[in-house]
């Protein structure tokens, strides 16, 4: 059995595609462990929200690390909690190659240190300037025995880029329950559910509110189409903000009679159905993105 720790950079519950993260790594811990939920451990930067949600409610085995602003005390009070529980393999969240933690996690026996990427390690780098990366990296005393990645794009920032090896480097696309999201005959769920108007078709898009995913950009296009253009035949569901995040995206189109052709879901869990009755989805990414969900459950219900 193989005991193992899981660790995000992020507070616990933080929603969105980690969730998915989450229960795989659980799944794969308790394979490793032999169905012993005890062989298993979850590290957070805080639990400000709660204790994770998709753990057994009796689960004990958590941790508070913050190792992207780690200092050395911090650092090695990680390394403690690895030793005093005698953690043999760490799968850490956008969790750097070249890490101080590496060198003090190994001292405390931990025996594989793998970092797990949803975002790019390194732009791409010029020959030269790669050399000096893969020679860092082969150099280096202590390094991230591997490192994760959601797609080839982002295995070329850390071969390419990073100058990490390439056959250290793996790839693990994602991937969605197609027993749950799959096209549906009920195709009026969303307009009855969300008050779209029923003669329209949906144009839909989920995801963080962050500038990179492009949301700026999809409320553009819903101008031009419905304002400058005068279509009649569509609106546009955006799902994914937290309170609060869809009011910078308002006043790019208040004032322009089309508030009721564009509608803010929030954090949906009902995003099968949703999917199923729309028409069209958007990725509209302007920034770096990995592999994300979005997409692939819209194929996967049709769209």
């Amino acid at each position: 059995m193989t005991r193992s720790l899981f660790g995000f950079h992020t507070g616990s519950n933080p929603g969105y595609a980690l969730i998915h993260y989450e229960k795989i790594f659980y799944a794969a811990g308790l394979e490793l462990g032999g169905n012993d939920p005890s062989q298993v451990h979850f590290a957070y930067k805080d639990f400000d929200a709660g204790a994770p949600s998709f753990l057994p409610p009796a689960f004990s085995n958590l941790a508070r690390w913050d190792y992207i602003g780690a200092n050395q005390t911090h650092c090695e009070e990680m390394a403690q909690y690895a030793r005093d529980h005698r953690i043999e393999l760490t799968v850490l969240f956008d969790f750097g190659p070249l890490h101080p933690l590496v060198r003090l996690l190994k001292r405390a026996g931990v025996r594989k240190v793998v970092g797990f990427w949803g975002a790019p390690l390194s732009s791409l780098n010029p020959p030269w300037k790669l050399a000096l990366k893969r020679a860092q990296i082969a150099l280096a005393p202590a390094k991230t025995d591997w490192i994760v990645v959601e797609s080839q794009a982002m295995a070329n920032t850390a071969v390419k880029g990073r100058g990490f090896p390439a056959n250290k480097t793996r790839i693990l696309r994602q991937g969605v329950d197609i027993s749950r999201f799959r096209p549906s005959s009920a195709p009026g769920y969303v307009h009855t559910q969300l008050g779209l108007p029923t003669d329209r078709k949906v144009v839909i898009f989920t995801g963080h509110m962050e500038e990179r995913k492009g949301v700026h950009v999809l409320i553009a296009a819903a101008i031009e189409l419905l304002v400058k253009r005068g279509r009649k035949d569509v609106c546009f569901l955006i799902c994914g903000n937290r309170p609060g995040e869809s009011a910078i995206f308002e006043k790019m189109y208040g004032g322009l009679g089309i508030d009721e052709l564009i509608c803010f879901g929030g954090y949906r869990t009902d995003l099968p159905a949703v999917y199923s009755s729309c028409y069209v989805g958007v990725t509209p990414s302007t920034g770096w993105d990995s592999f994300p969900y979005g997409p692939i459950e819209m194929a996967a219900c049709g769209l």
